[in-house]
């Protein structure tokens, strides 16, 4: 089973949910320390536990170590009564260090950073220590498959390791549509993903025949429980889960612990002039990416990567006589028809972000 579980390492901007805005006609000095070079203005919504009575926003940009995968954080100036109507103004660029090369299979050239808009406590430290990959060991569950306990274990490379005993609800979802032939259940592996607002979640399931070489999509929708608990809706099921009890370096988080991120908007930043990327023209600068409009506007988009993914590797099989599937890893270094998967993207990106006010949607990180 592959999990399709966020490709902010892989491919430099689809990558997550975050928010921030361009400002000052993204002209950026390194050395220049006086306008904002990156402005936020809008509400945040939030819910129970979504936010301490202390915490602030910070741009976090995600990098990786020796010890794992961290944000960098970037502390800014907030005005207003955060967090209803505010601004927030950040005037400087991201750290030399965080700077890497972009992908150019999406046209971008020279050097870049990505990140997301965190709410974390004041002073917190300059380096935010996450760990993405957690080992999920199953428990025990009851007979009808409702009810499921487990223990997820996280660990950093000096080998210090959390582990936390959780117990699950697990209610199936209702399939709504299918896109592509049908494919013989349990015959192959198959990639999964999911989206939600704060009432509904969408879930995705790609499975495939390696014989005939073709896949499908199963589309799922899910009631998304109005509890803190909620865990994710992967597979066609939701699951809410509370902790039993956590071991270790308590201390240690994933990814998907925090549950103030915001989850509409990407911020993207480019060390130099991109005139021809996926996205369009990009000048030097921080970018405010809109990551889709709507959870339909989501699904519409995967829908549609779907079909033009499928078409173009059948187009390549028959002309290379190769086999491969749309969810094998290879795929993605092939000469497909990229322009097609382009236009499926339900990103965008708001050339004037100042222009509105934004509504900023907090959650736990979702994956892309």
């Amino acid at each position: 089973m592959k999990r399709r579980g966020g490709s902010w390492l892989g491919e430099g901007v689809n990558l997550l949910a975050f928010t921030c805005v361009l400002g000052c006609d993204a002209q950026v000095d390194h050395e220049y320390k006086g306008e904002p070079l990156l402005s936020l203005q809008g509400n945040v919504l939030v819910s129970k536990g979504q936010l301490g009575v202390e915490n602030v926003p910070y741009l976090g940009l995600l990098d990786s170590d020796e010890r794992g995968t961290f944000l960098a954080l970037v502390d800014g100036e907030v005005s207003g009564e955060f967090p209803a109507k505010f601004r927030f103004d950040v005037t400087q660029p991201p750290p030399e260090e965080m700077l890497h090369q972009m992908p150019p299979e999406q046209g971008f050239s020279g050097r870049g950073a990505s990140g997301l808009l965190v709410m974390l406590p004041p002073d917190s430290d300059e380096r935010y220590r996450l760990i993405p990959e957690v080992e999920t060991n199953p428990g025990e569950c009851t007979d009808d498959g409702t009810a499921c306990t487990s223990t997820e274990r996280i660990c950093d490379e000096s080998g210090q390791c959390r582990d936390r005993f959780q117990s699950c609800a697990i209610d199936p979802c209702e399939l709504v549509e299918r896109v592509g032939d049908p494919v013989l259940d349990g015959a192959n592996p198959s990639r999964t993903t999911y989206r939600c607002d704060s009432t509904t979640c969408y879930s995705t399931v790609i499975v495939c025949d390696g014989e005939e070489l073709y896949c499908s999509m199963d589309v799922y929708r899910c009631d998304r429980p109005q509890s803190d608990n909620f865990k994710d809706a992967f597979d066609g099921v939701v699951r809410t889960c509370s902790v039993v009890s956590d071991t270790g370096d308590t201390s240690l988080r994933s990814f998907f612990d925090l549950n103030a991120v915001a989850i509409n908007y990407a911020i993207l930043y480019v060390a130099d002039d991109n005139p021809d990327t996926v996205y369009g023209p990009l000048e030097r600068g921080y970018h405010l990416l809109q990551t889709s409009d709507s959870l339909d506007g989501w699904l519409e988009s995967e829908k549609c990567e779907f079909a033009a993914r499928e078409a173009a590797v059948a187009e390549y099989n028959l002309e290379n006589g190769t086999d491969y599937l749309q969810i094998d890893s290879d795929v993605e270094a092939l000469d497909l028809d990229l322009a097609a998967l382009e236009r499926c993207r339900s990103t965008r990106v708001i050339r004037h972000p100042l222009d509105v006010v934004l509504t900023i949607e907090l959650d736990k990180l979702q994956p892309f």
